[in-house]
């Protein structure tokens, strides 16, 4: 009778610390589910938080993902709202991203460093380049998450390190198998990159295909130039590939680059031409003051014109004298 009411004892304290357990992990809100927590109340889960699905997975400290909105939330500190985009922050695609928020969220979007207005309702960026998303807290901008959109070229200097919570699964240059990490792959050799990868937490697999051309431009100015470098004549400017935009400043104020790339005007230039990868190259270069064509010309009719005048004066004086 004591060895029965002895077991019954120690299976009671074993409940006993089973359920403490669960309490515990229900009041913090935690579950753990294939090595990545799951956001859920013991009321959403019921008496077994394991047999429903979770509606929230958490990726890191700042990113989870929302299985009802298939979408990846980001949580506004000290508030209860929360940013919503279809990357994971630091993911590189080459899709159109979608950005939304909470009733009343104030989010904005930065493209390197200039600011892209977003609408109250579902934004959608389509056009490559680096983003950074803030939203106001306290009175103060917060980064929520960032990523990179690329276009069927790009470059990527330094290679990919994969957003929290994700990991490699295959990856070819040129149709060859190349080496990776665990969640890095180095891309700084130019070439047709394809690559998987998956996120540990839902098992979803991600893709990124992008021809990668990590060299910039080479420019070349043709002129004629003095020891210092210096032009004295117009400045015909040339590309060792297809240029896609460039900057051109003009004793430090913007002007229009001509379409054919002959620049005649002196001053002081600075030129920024960027490739179909976004790569640069800045070049800065001097015109001094020096007679072209027009010059010429210009001059030789004010000469002109002062020969005739002198000669008008010159016969009249002499009509004068002979009166």
């Amino acid at each position: 009778m004591r060895k029965r009411m002895f077991a019954a004892l120690i299976c009671a304290a074993f409940c006993a610390c089973i359920c403490g357990v669960s309490a515990r992990a229900a009041s913090d809100g935690w579950y753990y589910v294939d090595g990545a927590e799951s956001v859920a109340s013991a009321d959403d889960a019921g008496a077994n938080p394991w047999a429903e699905p979770q509606s929230r997975v958490r990726l890191s400290d700042t990113m989870y993902f929302d299985t009802t909105r298939n979408m990846f939330a980001y949580p506004v500190r000290d508030t209860d709202m929360e940013a919503y985009s279809n990357v994971a922050d630091g993911m590189i695609t080459g899709a159109t991203v979608s950005i939304s928020g909470s009733a009343g969220l104030l989010l904005t979007l930065y493209r390197g460093g200039e600011i892209i207005e977003l609408s109250s309702d579902v934004n959608y960026i389509s056009d490559t380049g680096d983003y950074l998303v803030t939203a106001k807290a306290g009175g103060v901008d917060e980064t929520l998450f960032h990523f990179k959109i690329v276009g069927r070229t790009a470059s990527i200097p330094g290679g990919y390190s994969l957003p929290d919570g994700f990991y490699m699964q295959d990856a070819t240059l040129n149709d060859e198998d190349v080496y990776y990490d665990y969640a890095y792959i180095d891309m700084d050799e130019d070439g047709q990159y394809h690559i998987e990868y998956i996120c540990g937490a839902t098992m979803m697999t991600y893709t990124l295909d992008t021809l990668v051309d990590n060299t910039p431009p080479e420019l070349t100015l043709e002129g004629i130039q003095d020891k210092r470098g210096r032009f004295h004549s117009a400045v015909d400017v040339f590309s060792s590939e297809e240029i896609s935009r460039v900057t051109l400043t003009r004793n430090e104020m913007p002007v229009d680059f001509p379409s054919n790339g002959h620049i005649a005007e002196s001053g002081l230039y600075t030129l920024q031409a960027y490739d179909m990868a976004d790569n640069s190259t800045s070049v800065q270069f001097t015109i001094l003051i020096y007679f072209n064509a027009n010059s010429i010309i210009f001059f030789g009719l004010v000469l002109a014109s002062v020969a005739v005048v002198w000669f008008y004066i010159f016969i009249k004086r002499k009509r004068l004298k002979t009166y």
